[in-house]
């Protein structure tokens, strides 16, 4: 589960990701890397994400404004 939230502004846009609110991940209900008697690594099926929580923000600059320009018949006179 997830969440991203942005504001525009003027000059572009702000933002944050979060990802894997819950923070599940497959480590947590079984292993992803299982040893026999000689060491021999097995690779067992990713079924879960494999990271926790996840954060991330950012901005987008757009340097000639945040305005649409469309052409939706709209003129300013």
């Amino acid at each position: 589960m997830g969440l991203l939230v942005m504001k525009n502004f003027d000059w572009g846009n702000l933002y944050m990701n979060f990802e894997n609110l819950t923070d599940r991940r497959q480590s947590r209900f079984s292993p992803t890397v299982t040893t026999d008697i000689t060491g021999v690594p097995t690779f067992n099926e990713i079924y879960a994400p494999t990271d926790g929580f996840i954060l991330s923000a950012g901005i987008i600059w757009k340097p000639f404004g945040n305005k649409s320009h469309h052409g939706h018949g709209h003129h300013d006179d």
